[in-house]
């Protein structure tokens, strides 16, 4: 015998989503939204990287235009061609910021996410108006503009990051399990993860500094062996803190065995770019590969500067902090 059919409205409702799925959802979009803006970000700072090292900051008189136009025709040298690039790629970075800027206003209900994102529109204005006056202002005479745009870059690419985390669904998970994880023994492993977060970030200044012959090799390196100490002892507390935990979500520890691995990289990549520029190869390789070993550089002290601050902020979400540690 056949059973009663469903009622209609129960019929309807089984096919509902369930509470919550949109937000979810738009969370994700976000989310990715972000990380493509990160990557962008990213791809301009090695692009950026090509432009100082290949002396190429010159190579376009003008600002916002290229030699009077906004895409210039022509053969192009190479230093013209990273100069750009670096330029359309900029105004594709700012035009992905200011969406996602947008869409945080409009589609977060939280009021601090709101903040960080203002904050990271007012930086990309702020670079692309340093850029602009470092093209003014001829970056040869006022190397300290140069210094301050690839600074800022590095802070600006840091705080996009931020966004990244924020609306990731780790985030969540790691707040749901944050009442379950153990207390940290010692304030040590917050301390430490966040003076290795801002001696990186001198140390990115440090690096802008002596890349455009402000200051000599030696303060250089005595910063990349303060924040490289730093990083290496912070990321051994946070494996620790986190070993006896589940596997299945290693919420901290991936992020603190990356950075391991990709200081390492940095490192062998700093000591080869100061090998070739500094004439202990023959002269000709010595252009070729200190340019490349100097953007790789680059490229690791980006990543590096990504892996910490994503750590950093892991860590305050997901390990509670007693009145002692605060």
């Amino acid at each position: 015998m056949d059973s009663k059919p469903k009622p209609l409205s129960a019929i309807d409702k089984s096919k509902e989503p369930p509470p919550g799925a949109s937000k979810k959802k738009q969370h994700w979009a976000m989310n990715r939204f972000s990380i493509v803006s990160a990557v962008f970000t990213f791809a301009l700072i090695i692009l950026g990287a090509l432009v100082t090292n290949n002396a190429a900051g010159n190579s376009i008189p003008d600002w916002p235009l290229a030699f009077s136009r906004l895409i210039p025709t022509g053969h192009f040298s190479a230093g013209l061609g990273y100069e750009l690039a670096h330029r359309i790629l900029a105004a594709v970075v700012t035009l992905l910021v200011l969406c996602l800027f947008v869409w945080i206003l409009v589609g977060e209900r939280r009021g601090w996410i709101k903040w960080v994102g203002a904050v990271a529109f007012v930086l990309v204005l702020a670079q692309a108006g340093l850029g602009g006056l470092r093209v003014s202002s001829n970056s040869s005479d006022s190397p300290p503009i140069a210094m301050l745009h690839a600074f800022l870059a590095q802070i600006f690419l840091g705080v996009i990051v931020s966004l990244t985390v924020f609306t990731s669904p780790g985030w969540v998970r790691a707040g749901e399990l944050r009442s379950g994880f153990p207390k940290a023994p010692k304030p040590l492993v917050f301390f430490i993860t966040t003076a290795a977060t801002a001696a990186l970030v001198i140390q990115v200044m440090l690096g802008a500094a002596y890349r455009h012959r402000l200051i000599g090799v030696p303060s250089h390196v005595a910063g990349a062996i303060v924040a490289g100490g730093l990083i290496l002892w912070g990321s051994i507390l946070v494996v620790r803190l986190e070993h006896d935990r589940d596997r299945e979500f290693p919420y901290l520890t991936r992020p603190a065995r990356a950075g391991v691995w990709v200081l390492l990289f940095q490192l062998i990549a700093g000591v080869l770019a100061y090998f070739f520029r500094g004439g202990y190869a023959p002269h000709s390789v010595e252009t070729d590969r200190a340019v490349a070993t100097s953007v790789v550089h680059t490229g690791f002290s980006a990543a590096l500067l990504v892996i910490e601050v994503m750590l950093l902020i892991r860590l305050y979400r997901m390990v509670p902090i007693t009145e002692s540690q605060v």
